[in-house]
C-alpha cells in the first residue's frame, strides 16, 4: 500500500509536473488554442459587420479552421479522459 504523501507526490507529478503531458500543460494549450480561435471568430465578425453582402474572407481557410479546432478540442478532452481512467 502506498502512503498518502506518495499518493500525493504521484498525483502532484501527473498534475504539474514538467512533462510535456502533464495535466496543467494539457489545459494550458487548451486554453491557448480556445482564445486564439475566439480572436479567429472576433476577426471574422468584424469582417462581416463591415460588408454584410460580401463579407471579405476566406471561406475555406475559414471552414478548415472551424473543423480542425473542433477535432483538436474533441482529440484533447479523449486524451485527458483517457489518461484520467488509466491512473
Amino acid at each position: 500500500m502506498v502512503s498518502l504523501e506518495e499518493a500525493w507526490a504521484i498525483w502532484s507529478e501527473c498534475l504539474k509536473g514538467n512533462d510535456e503531458n502533464s495535466v496543467f500543460r494539457q489545459i494550458t494549450w487548451m486554453l491557448w488554442d480556445a482564445i486564439m480561435f475566439r480572436f479567429v471568430l472576433e476577426s471574422r465578425q468584424i469582417q462581416i459587420e463591415k460588408n454584410p453582402t460580401n463579407p471579405r474572407l476566406n471561406g475555406t481557410l475559414h471552414n478548415f479552421l472551424d473543423r480542425n479546432f473542433s477535432n483538436l478540442r474533441h482529440l484533447a478532452y479523449d486524451v485527458l479522459l483517457i489518461r484520467a481512467n488509466t491512473v
